[in-house]
């Protein structure tokens, strides 16, 4: 007779039969924002998964995070030291016992049928499935909507922008990352750019366009730290896409990046980094916009954000919100 188990919203798998999807979910002091995230995953619907969670050598113990849950899904594994995200990320696909990995970062969150409308959207050939996301602040209060592009859009596009974004909205075949070497661990803030790069110029993907991940604004942000190093990395990427940018006939890291990560920059309170990333798109693009963009940085005009969700179109994030006012 088989184990079973029950799963959430009345679903019942065999745990000794293969999951549908390994979660792999790195985390790294972080122990409020990681019983989040774990539970976001757990609630996922009609659909069998393991949860990894890879410590990165917290200096906080996540025992009292984890431990508490008892449930069989949730494996968690600690790196002897801090060898960063693509490292704990790559060590979670090296464990997966699913055909398909789901991402989820420690401080982000899954709408309950994000991994269920996935698995349901791949095909044969499918390499990864992304979806929409919905921006959202330390309370899980929405802030704006991120557009959800077409597959159509990945080539050339992906090259010249992020354009799938972060790891929590991607569901990806294991065989396939394990294949591609996983995450380049010489990247950081850049590394899951590159390897949907990678993933891309050799498989299908395809969108869900449903905004079912909510990504987590706040001042820690890898993508918002030092400049220098994001340049760096920014460097290595041109070069080694060098070959399939001319392919593609477009360039790495192109204007479209820059005005990105000064949104980001922005909306985080860096006035200066974004001031400088506008500045720099005023004097490549020659758009007078971006110089007017780059003084309201420095005054510390709020931006007009685009998409804004309506108040009442994520429930799914209404209980962090609660859990929030009631601290």
């Amino acid at each position: 007779m088989p184990d079973w188990k029950g799963g959430k919203r009345g679903t019942f798998f065999s745990v000794a039969a293969p999951p549908d999807v390994t979660v792999v979910l790195p985390t790294r002091d972080r122990l409020d924002a990681l019983g989040r995230a774990l539970g976001s995953a757990l609630a996922q619907a009609e659909v069998s998964l393991e949860v990894i969670v890879v410590d990165d050598a917290s200096v906080a113990d996540v025992a009292p995070v984890v431990a508490p849950l008892e449930d069989e899904r949730v494996t968690t594994v600690r790196l002897p030291r801090n060898e960063g995200v693509a490292v704990a990320r790559n060590r979670g696909i090296e464990l997966a016992r699913a055909p398909w990995v789901a991402f989820l970062d420690d401080d982000d969150l899954w709408a309950p049928e994000k991994l269920r409308c996935q698995l349901e959207a791949i095909s044969d050939g499918c390499a990864l499935s992304y979806t929409g996301s919905v921006y959202v602040d330390e309370r899980g209060r929405p802030l704006y909507e991120r557009r959800t592009p077409s597959p159509a859009e990945l080539r050339p596009g992906l090259l010249r922008t992020n354009l799938i974004g972060g790891p929590s909205t991607v569901l990806a075949r294991t065989e396939t990352l394990r294949a591609a070497g996983g995450f380049d661990t010489r990247l950081s803030a850049l590394a899951d750019w590159d390897l949907w790069i990678r993933l891309v110029a050799e498989g299908e993907a395809v969108s869900v366009d449903r905004v079912l991940a909510g990504y987590t604004v706040h001042a820690s942000n890898m993508h918002i730290g030092s400049r220098r190093a994001l340049a760096r990395e920014l460097r290595y990427l041109r070069e080694k896409h060098r070959a399939l940018a001319t392919s593609w006939q477009t360039e790495v890291g192109a204007p479209e990046f820059s005005a990105w990560l000064a949104g980001r920059y922005r909306a985080s309170g860096r006035r200066t980094a974004a001031a400088r990333e506008y500045a720099s798109l005023a004097v490549r693009r020659r758009r007078p916009r971006h110089v007017v963009q780059a003084s309201a940085a420095v005054l510390g005009i709020p931006p007009r954000e685009r998409r804004r969700p309506r108040p009442d179109a994520y429930a799914w994030l209404a209980p962090l919100d609660q859990g929030a006012d009631s601290t």
